[in-house]
């Protein structure tokens, strides 16, 4: 008994090869580019705003609603700087960051400065 695959040949059909799919640009394989800053946290929970420089604060302070809080809350409020968790701001990884009330600890960032 014959194949299949031979019949079909002795009855006039020719195999041909396959088609090669064209990748588009839209093709999901295709790696996104990320910016160093899209991990950044920017939304201060105490006063709602978005605000350059959020830190994480773990704190005690009644009045602050939030542990992401912005410089100016942390200072309208007596936030100490030394619980202060996170150096992920653009001044703090510039080692540029200073504040108002208090002393100014240095955090280390995780990622170098540009």
């Amino acid at each position: 008994m014959s194949s299949l695959k031979d019949q079909l040949m002795k009855a006039g059909f020719k195999s041909t090869e396959k088609v090669k799919v064209k990748k588009t640009r839209f093709d999901n394989t295709r790696k996104k580019k990320t910016h160093s800053h899209h991990g950044h946290r920017t939304f201060c929970e105490n006063c709602k705003g978005i605000l350059p420089d959020v830190e994480f604060y773990d704190h005690r302070v009644p009045e602050v609603t939030g542990k992401w809080i912005c410089t100016d809350c942390a200072d309208k409020n007596w936030v100490p700087d030394e619980t202060r968790k996170t150096a992920q701001s653009e001044a703090a990884r510039r080692n540029i960051f200073k504040r108002n009330f208090g002393r100014t600890i240095k955090v280390a960032a995780k990622d170098s400065p540009r």
